[in-house]
Parts: structure tokens; sequence; C-alpha cells
């Protein structure tokens, strides 16, 4: 399971880059959407379900090294009834709010706070 789960973030990271590559052109109008979409979701992030537990691996890393946090923030039941394009998706999305999250955690300092 986390040999196919690699394989998925490889596979995901490489569409990444991929997609980087084509929208480079329209890289101005791509910032100024994504800056839009970031501070819109600013408001909701300490409720996304998420929030917690990427905290709670940041804080936990500070005493040891978290060496695939996304390995420990998937839903192992739920990505076993997803199709291979399925998977990549869910993937992404995770790792996508995992940094978006952890960003946000580690730039107001809410590490070890209650």
């Amino acid at each position: 399971m986390n040999a196919n789960l690699k394989s998925l973030a490889k596979q995901a990271k490489e569409r990444l880059k991929t997609a980087g590559e084509i929208s480079s052109g329209n890289s101005q109008a791509l910032a100024a959407n994504t800056s839009y979409t970031f501070v819109a979701n600013m408001r909701a992030i300490e409720d996304d379900p998420l929030f917690p537990k990427v905290k709670r691996l940041l804080e936990k890393s500070e005493d040891e090294i978290i060496i695939n946090p996304i390995s420990q923030l998937v839903s192992k039941k739920y990505l076993e009834t997803l199709s291979a394009e399925s998977k990549e998706k869910y993937i992404l999305k995770l790792i996508k709010k995992y940094n978006t999250i952890k960003d946000y955690i580690i730039s107001n300092n809410l590490i070890n706070q209650n």
C-alpha cells in the first residue's frame, strides 16, 4: 500500500510540473486568480477538518521527524474505493490542503498554542 501511495504521489507531482509549464504563458492571470482563491479560503482554513490533524503533525515534528505526513492524513479506506485517476486527484487535493494549512499555521505561529 505504501509503495502504491508513493507511486501515485510521484505521478501527481509530475502532472503538477507539466501543468505549470503549460500555463506559464498565462502566469499573470493565473497568479491573480490563485491569490484571490487563497485569500477567500483563508477565512475558513481553521474550520477545515484537516486543520487540527496538520497542527498535531507539525507539533509532533518538533519532537520527531515526520517522513510522510500525507500518508498519515489519507483515509486509507476511502482511498481503496477509488479508481487510479481518482486516487491521484484525491492525493493532489490532500497535498494542496496540507501545504496551505501548514503554511498558514507556520506563518501565524500557531504551533503549540491551544
